[in-house]
């Protein structure tokens, strides 16, 4: 006769299911992307950065608007150098009005900044089917071509038609608006 749980009878443990759900988490541990670093009000060029200082380079390159002096900021590191393409660190700067994303590879030993997105918000508002949002631009850096994007692209969300409409916006002129946006308190 098989035993049969009754309804005040404790479910049975089976050690190998134990053993087996052990072993599945210590190996999701170890096979774990990598470890993540949160500094709040750090500034950009403190040493625990200095293997990121290419972003600086890249941002002068690309007439991206200046880094902020303090931010926060968190790095997401793998563990292990990786021989895809995924990127072997990832930053994540959060400001007053902006925020980027910034992925690193390492390449002879230094980290090389090979993705790079600023988003900066605008004053004014405008309503979407997925609720109210404050205007802002994104300037996107891509990775390679198979992104699918070819250098700078530039993208404008918000109540403004004209740019809103256009796909061909320029780093010239967007500066001086991005700069604008950035002054204020």
């Amino acid at each position: 006769m098989v035993p049969v749980l009754g309804r005040n009878e404790p479910p049975r443990v089976n050690l190998r299911h134990i053993v087996c759900c052990g072993l599945l988490a210590i190996t999701g541990i170890i096979a774990g992307c990598g470890r993540s670093e949160r500094y709040t009000n750090i500034s950009l060029g403190d040493p625990c950065l200095a293997e990121f200082s290419d972003l600086r380079c890249v941002n002068q390159v690309l007439g991206f608007p200046p880094l902020p002096p303090t931010a926060s900021v968190a790095v997401d590191r793998k563990s292990w150098p990786s021989r895809s393409s995924n990127p072997d660190a990832t930053l994540y700067i959060y400001a007053k009005h902006q925020s980027r994303y910034v992925e690193f590879r390492r390449a002879s030993g230094v980290m090389r900044c090979v993705t790079v997105q600023v988003s900066v918000d605008g004053p004014r508002q405008y309503t979407t089917a997925k609720g109210t949002f404050n205007e802002f631009i994104a300037l996107t850096y891509p990775a390679s071509l198979a992104s699918g994007m070819q250098g700078l692209v530039i993208q404008y969300h918000g109540p403004d038609q004209n740019l809103a409409s256009r796909n061909d916006i320029g780093i010239n002129e967007v500066t001086p608006l991005l700069n604008q946006w950035l002054a204020r308190p």
